[in-house]
């Protein structure tokens, strides 16, 4: 087993930059994962969040017709359920 590392120690140590692009690249792909997933997970709580803050006992109605990108935000009302 260790002449298979002394191989691929050499080969690594005679194209040094496509090795050192190639650690840049798993590196930075590494770190975007990461970020996202970090992302991901704190809109998730933000979000669960505010649906706590809204409450269980409300339910939001929006009068009026939609527009090209959804309901007007102007018209959300909260009105509590008895």
């Amino acid at each position: 087993m260790s002449g298979i590392w002394k191989i691929i120690i050499r080969n690594l140590s005679y194209q040094k930059l496509r090795t050192a692009l190639t650690l840049l690249g798993i590196v930075i792909g590494i770190a975007a994962i990461t970020s996202m997933v970090t992302i991901g997970n704190a809109l998730e709580s933000s979000i669960s969040e505010q649906f706590e803050k809204i409450g269980t006992d409300k339910i939001i109605i929006t009068p009026g017709s939609p527009t090209s990108f959804g309901f007007s935000s102007a018209a959300f009302s909260t009105e509590k359920l008895k």
